[in-house]
């Protein structure tokens, strides 16, 4: 019988990959603002620029280009699809959804891998993997195009599964901690937070050992010197051969340590996330289905506080338990830390879902236990998790097919219509300038120059996508702006580009164009 539920557990996630990848072909991955930049880059580099550089106009003169080597994202969100759309001659958003499908079947396989090394039964094992393939956090990669999260969560898994397959065999383990974390930098740039939280697993499991054995050299000794010895390799290539060419979110930060009461949610997460109390209370609020209640909320996520720990204590294997712990720390630590002194990063579970994947098999261990009330909590994750998270993918795929539009890359657009596409084809000439004030609209222009920012031009200026004025005449200039952006457009642009006259030509549901041509004023 335990077979037999293992099996069906495990044939349920082939099919839910199978489903979501076919749905992605006939229903597009939507294309969100950070990929939209990264595939910015790819046209650049398409275009003649060198590796992982912008080319965007010169604020000192409109008739040349600069070259922006980008670090506030690594390049592996857009090269990995832009490689394999030239390989196979797909457009960019089918290359989209076979890299996600592939990133997501091999992150799954590597979750299973850990689960089995640490212990966990196989019925245990199944069912944690399916919750993962069930959740909102993974659907959400099947709506749209994530970049960089869908590849960390394929790359991940693989170096906290070498640190726990080789961690007492020195060079192996040496070697393969470097290779495999300069690959997930390569995905994405926060692997960073995620190699420091695993150094602080090997460090708890050095002082558990320390405090049974009392011997200062335990088996834990080596590994932690491995583990320090790899994080310094690999901080001083990232940080001399990438990140310091350019500026990161982490640069950003401009204030002394302040903290946030909304920080302490996220430390709720790890139990959270697979029963989705926090976003459905969210959207119960959106809908005005429910009162705002402030004492109603800080209790709920105190309970889930205690249920969280409470799991963890009760749990027999040391080693997942360590593996969660030094997780637990490490993440959050660093990451509030940082939120907490103004960093320009987002305070989001999709930074730390990792943590949740280490405590799932500590759940759902305990939910597979006898007690009665144990059985209900099984029932309600599966129904809060898997339930949400496949309805709200089967509702958001169908809003998405009924009011987005796909453009010529082969991407669902985020409100635009095929209006704001066909002006963009036409004004997209080599000889033109084309601004774009929502960046992943930018992949529909494949000649013209681009200047891209974003809804906060503050962030985007910080990046050095944009500049507060541009000097000279030349082409002409083509500024895409959302009805939502924060500034006034004619302020901006006068002041932006002061030796030229700008007109309204085009006003659509979500978009004014206005076209610049070089003053003829002295």
């Amino acid at each position: 019988m335990a077979s037999l539920k293992i099996n069906y557990a495990l044939l349920s996630v082939v099919i839910l990959l199978i489903v979501f990848t076919v749905v992605g072909f006939y229903i597009p991955l939507v294309l969100g603002e950070d990929p939209g930049t990264g595939f910015a880059i790819w046209n650049s580099m398409r275009n003649g620029a060198a590796f992982n550089t912008f080319l965007t106009p010169s604020p000192n003169n409109l008739l040349q280009d600069i070259a922006l080597f980008v670090t506030w994202w690594t390049p592996g969100q857009y090269w990995i699809p832009g490689t394999f759309s030239q390989l196979f001659g797909t457009a960019l958003g089918t290359a989209g959804v076979w890299v996600t499908l592939i990133f997501s079947a091999v992150g799954l396989w590597g979750w299973y891998q850990i689960y089995k090394i640490l212990g966990f039964r196989s019925e245990i094992v199944a069912l944690s993997i399916f919750l993962i393939a069930s959740s909102r956090l993974f659907t959400i990669n099947f709506l749209n195009y994530t970049g960089g999260e869908v590849l960390i969560f394929g790359g991940q898994p693989w170096v906290i599964w070498w640190y726990l397959k080789y961690k007492h065999r020195f060079v192996i383990f040496l070697i393969g901690l470097v290779v495999l974390s300069l690959l997930c930098f390569f995905f994405k740039s926060a692997h960073t937070i995620g190699l420091a939280a695993l150094c602080i697993c090997g460090g708890l499991s050095y002082l558990r050992i320390l405090t049974i054995s009392r011997k200062f050299k335990n088996p834990y000794f080596v590994v932690c010197l491995t583990l320090g010895l790899g994080t310094l390799l690999y901080l001083f290539i990232t940080n001399f051969l990438f990140l310091t060419k350019g500026t990161n979110p982490s640069s950003s930060i401009s204030q002394p340590f302040r903290f946030n009461v909304d920080s302490l949610e996220i430390l709720t997460y790890p139990f959270n996330q697979w029963l989705n109390f926090s976003d459905i209370y969210l959207q119960l609020l959106k809908k005005d289905i429910i009162s705002p209640n402030a004492v109603l909320y800080w209790g709920m996520l105190v309970g889930c506080l205690a249920v969280q720990f409470w799991i963890v204590k009760n749990n027999s294997l040391q080693e997942a338990k360590m593996l969660f712990w030094g997780l637990y720390v490490g993440y959050f630590a660093i990451f509030l830390v940082v939120y907490n002194k103004g960093a320009d990063i987002s305070i989001e579970y999709r930074h730390v879902k990792t943590v949740a994947y280490a405590f799932l098999p500590l759940l759902v261990n305990t939910m597979m236990q006898s007690a009665w009330y144990k059985r209900v909590l099984l029932t309600a994750v599966l129904l809060l998790n898997s339930g949400y998270g496949i309805a709200s993918y089967v509702l958001k795929k169908q809003e998405i097919n009924k009011h987005y539009v796909t453009g010529i890359a082969g991407f669902k657009l985020r409100e635009a219509t095929h209006e704001d596409i066909s002006y963009i084809q036409e004004i997209d000439q080599p000889q033109n300038i084309l601004w774009f004030t929502m960046s992943s609209l930018s992949v529909e222009s494949q000649k013209a120059r681009k200047i891209i920012t974003g809804f906060d031009f503050n962030l985007s200026r910080a990046g050095g996508f944009v500049f507060d004025r541009y000097h000279g005449k030349g082409p002409k200039i083509y500024a895409c702006f959302h009805q939502l952006y924060g500034r006034d457009p004619a302020v901006q642009l006068s002041g932006m580009f002061d030796q030229y006259e700008f007109k309204k030509v085009k006003q659509t549901s979500n978009y004014i164009f206005f076209e610049g041509e070089p003053s003829t004023k002295k």
